[in-house]
């Protein structure tokens, strides 16, 4: 059996409640290793109407929405942390480098807004940590977002005691690596340290161009 045009537009239904969803066959295959190999092993049930009920309706509303318009709420401008974590989870699930890379992008914008920066939440910490696997690349921007965070100015006393020992390696392992590259508090320190930051990027991508 051939494969459906990539022209095509496919109709999925998402979650147990059946979520409607229209989407290029040809974008979904070119962004989503996920669905391209789903298509790529079974091409026939991309003819008719696919009912995936194990995805969740709003991360996939979010995913279709990028695959359209390169963009979704969860990288906005007013996106918090948590949901611009979210949405490089959902790049994750979808196998969209892509996706995942913008977030990153998205998440590196917010935190340089204003400069120095704050501390990323405690919250926000734990809940994309308890999501993650080690050596993720959205626990290596997390940790060097704290980890300049702390650098720029002490924290109060017991401060790491509110993480769990995983996260506080993570932080001190990049405060090493980051404090090596010289004196932050010095008159340049804070452009010397988002310089330092933004050369960085590549430890954090996914995929084609992550410097792996």
């Amino acid at each position: 059996m051939s494969y459906p045009y990539k022209s095509q537009v496919i109709h999925l239904r998402i979650g147990p409640n059946a979520i409607p969803f229209q989407v290029q066959l040809g974008t979904l295959r070119a962004q989503s290793g996920y669905f391209n190999e789903l298509i790529r092993i079974k091409p026939e049930d991309f003819n008719n109407i696919l009912h995936l009920d194990f995805l969740d309706p709003e991360e996939f509303s979010q995913f279709a929405t990028w695959l359209s318009t390169h963009t979704c709420p969860g990288i906005s401008f007013y996106a918090s942390f948590i949901e611009i974590g979210r949405v490089w989870l959902i790049g994750e699930r979808m196998e969209a480098p892509s996706l995942q890379n913008q977030a990153m992008e998205s998440w590196v914008r917010k935190y340089m807004r204003d400069w120095p920066p704050a501390c990323i939440a405690q919250e926000t910490t734990l809940y994309l940590y308890s999501l993650t696997e080690p050596g993720s690349p959205l626990r290596s921007l997390i940790a060097d977002c704290q980890a300049h965070s702390l650098l720029r100015q002490a924290p109060e006393r017991g401060y790491l005691e509110r993480y769990t020992p995983e996260e506080v390696l993570d932080i001190c392992l990049a405060m090493s690596r980051i404090a090596t590259f010289g004196n932050f508090m010095h008159e340049y320190g804070s452009r010397h340290l988002q310089l330092e930051f933004e050369n960085n990027m590549h430890r954090y991508r996914v995929g084609f161009g992550n410097g792996s």
